[in-house]
């Protein structure tokens, strides 16, 4: 429900701000914090910029390690293995 709510606000313009759950993302992002999110052009992304996308488990923060073949590949700061 949450993430379908999100989806529609960042389509229709709108930013949002929630707190962060987990620790993939750890020290960057620590769990509680407040994440505010904006939608992006998929031709501003850059690798190093931290994404929010939709992954088996849910909305997942992670970071941009390659960008190729129109396919952006993210990895948790804390995590050993890519998404």
């Amino acid at each position: 429900m949450f993430d379908e709510v999100l989806a529609d606000l960042l389509r229709d313009g709108y930013s949002a701000r929630f707190a962060a759950a987990g620790d993939s993302m750890y020290p960057t992002i620590r769990s509680g914090e407040h994440l505010h999110v904006t939608r992006a052009a998929p031709e501003s992304l850059r690798r190093g910029d931290v994404v929010l996308t939709r992954a088996a488990r849910g909305l997942t923060a992670h970071r941009i390690v390659t960008i190729a073949d129109g396919q952006v590949i993210t990895r948790g700061d804390a995590m050993l293995r890519r998404d």
